[in-house]
C-alpha cells in the first residue's frame, strides 16, 4: 500500500477507525472500498481483525489483498459452518444439504398430507415447499421463534386468494348498494369464510414449518441447510453458548446486503467489545428476495463517513448517474467521477466489453443475437446454466439426472414443476420458459462453448447485473430486458438495480434501454442465477 495515497475521505475513515469506535462507511460504486479497508487494517495492526464478505469471490480477493496483515478473511457462511460443525456440537453427526432439499423428501419424512385451500388441491410436496420457505424466512430474521410473520402462502395461492377476495368484496358492495339484507348477509358470510380459510391455511403452514425446523435440529432428522446452520450459529453466539472469534475488530463488507440474522451477529460483536467497521452502499441493496434489509439504518455506530469519489469513471458517467438517481431517490447525495477519463454516454462505436442483462432470459437472447451476427461472446456461468437445462430435459424425458446435480433430488418432472412454483424455484421457472422458446440442444452447446471462452478485450461478456456486482469494464451496454422507467420508479429494488448496472462502465456507458417505453420481458427475480 506504500504506493497508494489515501484521499481525504479515506484518511478520515482511517482516523475514525483508529479511535477504537465503530464506523459506518457509505461507499459509492467504485470508491475504493478495499483500499480504504486496507488503510484501516494497516492503521490498526498488530491488532487481529476479521474481514467478512457475503460471497466466496470477495473473500478470496480480500485474502490476497490483506496478505501479510493479521486479518482473517472469510464469508459469513464459512465462519458459521466452521463454528457449527467443526468447533462445536451444534450439529454433531448431522448431514448437510448444500443444494436443493426436495419437497417430496420433506413431505415423506414428516408425513405431510394433501390439503385444500379454497377449491385448490395442495399436494404434500407443494405444502413442504411452503414450509421450507417459512423456515428460510425465519432463518433470515433475528427472531427466536417461528411465527405467522414468517409464513407466506406462495405466489400461486396468494394470487388466487386475492382474486376471490376481490370478487367477493365486489358482490358485497353491490349487495350493500342495492340494500338487499339477505344478499349482504350471504356475501358477508362468504367473506368471513374466505378470510378464515386464509388464516387456517397459514396456521397449517406454520405448524408444518415448526415440525420441519425441529426435524432439521434433530440428530436423526432431515439434513441441515445453509440457512439453518447460520441461524443456529448466530443464536448460539448471541446467547454466549459459543465463543466469538479471537479478534479486536471486524470489517463487514457489502453491509447493505445484510439480513436480520447478520445484524444479530454484528450486535453480538458490539456487545462483546469488538470494534466494527461497516462498509457498503445502501443504493446497491439488490438482494431483498434473500431477506436483505436497510441494514445501515438498523445498527448503532458512533461515527459515520462517506466515500463519494468514484475512481471507476469520470464526470460524464458520474453526471448521468447523478441525474438518474436524483430523479428516483429525492435524498440522493451526488457522487463525483474521479477518473481522469471523462467518459461518454450513448451508443458505443464498435466493440462493447460487457452486456448487462436484467434477467437470465435477456442473457440468452443477447447470446443468440450475437451468434446470429457471427460474434461468439463469453457468458458468465453458462456451463452451470447449460447443465441445469440438460437436467430439466432429462427429467422431461423420464430419465434420472447426474448424481452430482442438485436436480438429482427430483424423482420426476412433476416434482420439478412443483419446485418451480415455490419461491426458491423461481429460476427454474425462468429456465422452463427459456426452453419453451428455444431448441434445448442448441442452447446447451452454445452456453457451454460461451462459458469456456476466456475474457478478452475483443470479446463481449454477457452476464446479469446481479453477477456483475463488484465488477467493471471499459465499455458497458445494458440489454433491452430492463423494465420501463415507469415500472422502475414503482419499486426501490429496481431503482437500485439500475444504479448498479449504470456504475459498471469505466469509459463508455450505453444505458438507453432504461428509457424505453415498455418491454415484453419479465422483470422478476429471475436474473439471479446466471
Amino acid at each position: 500500500m506504500a504506493d497508494l495515497i489515501p484521499t481525504q475521505e479515506q484518511s478520515l475513515v482511517t482516523h475514525m477507525a483508529s479511535t477504537g469506535k465503530d464506523v459506518k462507511v457509505m461507499a459509492c460504486a467504485g470508491s475504493g472500498k478495499t483500499s480504504t479497508l486496507l488503510f484501516v487494517a494497516e492503521r490498526l495492526s498488530p491488532k487481529c481483525g476479521l474481514y467478512l464478505a457475503f460471497n466466496k469471490d470477495l473473500a478470496k480477493f480480500a485474502k490476497k489483498k490483506f496478505s501479510g496483515l493479521p486479518v482473517e478473511c472469510m464469508t459469513l457462511h464459512g465462519m458459521a459452518f466452521s463454528g457449527a460443525f467443526h468447533a462445536s456440537n451444534l450439529f454433531a453427526g448431522k448431514p448437510f444439504q448444500g443444494g436443493i432439499l426436495s419437497g417430496s423428501v420433506v413431505a415423506d419424512a414428516l408425513g405431510y398430507s394433501y390439503l385444500k385451500f379454497l377449491d385448490r388441491d395442495v399436494s404434500p410436496s407443494q405444502f413442504a415447499y411452503l414450509c421450507l420457505d417459512a423456515v428460510r424466512r425465519f432463518c433470515h430474521s433475528a427472531e427466536e421463534t417461528l411465527s405467522l410473520k414468517h409464513v407466506y402462502i406462495g405466489e400461486k395461492y396468494q394470487k388466487f386468494f386475492l382474486f376471490v377476495r376481490q370478487e367477493t368484496e365486489f358482490h358485497l358492495s353491490q349487495a350493500k348498494a342495492s340494500g338487499n339484507p339477505s344478499a349482504i348477509t350471504l356475501w358477508n358470510n362468504k367473506l368471513d369464510a374466505l378470510l378464515s380459510a386464509h388464516r387456517c391455511f397459514r396456521q397449517e403452514i406454520l405448524d408444518g414449518a415448526i415440525m420441519l425446523w425441529k426435524s432439521m435440529n434433530d440428530p436423526l432428522g432431515l439434513p441441515v441447510t445453509h440457512d439453518v446452520y447460520l441461524k443456529r450459529y448466530v443464536e448460539a453466539i448471541a446467547a454466549k453458548d459459543l465463543p466469538l472469534p479471537d479478534i479486536r475488530y471486524a470489517m463487514i463488507d457489502e453491509f447493505q446486503d445484510s439480513n436480520g440474522i447478520t445484524i444479530k451477529l454484528v450486535e453480538a460483536f458490539q456487545q462483546s467489545g469488538i470494534q466494527v467497521v461497516f462498509v457498503g452502499d445502501p443504493y446497491q441493496q439488490i438482494y431483498e428476495w434473500r431477506g436483505s434489509v436497510n441494514a445501515f439504518d438498523l445498527v448503532q455506530s458512533d461515527q459515520e463517513a462517506r466515500l463519494s469519489q468514484s475512481f471507476r469513471f469520470g464526470f460524464v458517467i458520474a453526471n448521468a448517474v447523478n441525474d438518474y438517481m436524483s430523479s428516483v431517490f429525492p435524498g440522493w447525495q451526488e457522487i463525483s467521477g474521479a477518473s481522469p477519463v471523462s467518459g461518454s454516454i450513448g451508443p458505443i462505436d464498435g466493440f462493447t466489453n460487457a452486456i448487462l442483462c436484467r434477467t437470465n432470459s435477456g442473457a440468452v437472447e443477447s447470446l443468440i443475437d450475437h451468434l446470429d451476427r457471427g460474434i461468439i461472446p463469453k457468458v458468465s456461468d453458462g456451463r452451470a446454466m447449460s447443465n441445469e437445462i440438460e437436467d430439466i430435459c432429462a427429467l422431461q424425458s423420464g430419465l434420472r439426472v447426474r448424481s452430482s446435480s442438485d436436480y438429482s433430488v427430483f424423482r420426476s418432472y412433476q416434482e420439478l414443476l412443483e419446485y418451480s412454483e415455490s419461491n426458491d424455484g423461481l429460476h427454474v421457472r425462468t429456465l422452463l420458459k427459456i426452453i419453451e422458446k428455444n431448441d434445448p440442444s442448441f442452447l446447451i452447446n452454445a452456453l457451454r462453448h460461451a462459458s469456456s471462452l476466456r475474457s478478452s478485450e475483443t470479446r463481449p461478456h454477457i452476464l446479469t447485473v446481479h453477477k456483475a456486482k463488484g465488477l467493471e469494464w471499459n465499455s458497458v451496454s445494458l440489454q433491452k430486458d430492463f423494465p420501463s422507467m415507469e415500472k422502475i420508479a414503482r419499486k426501490d429494488e429496481e431503482k437500485r438495480l439500475a444504479y448498479v448496472a449504470m456504475t459498471r462502465g469505466k469509459e463508455c456507458l450505453d444505458h438507453r434501454s432504461l428509457f424505453l417505453e415498455e418491454t415484453d420481458h419479465n422483470s422478476d427475480k429471475e436474473g439471479i442465477s446466471l
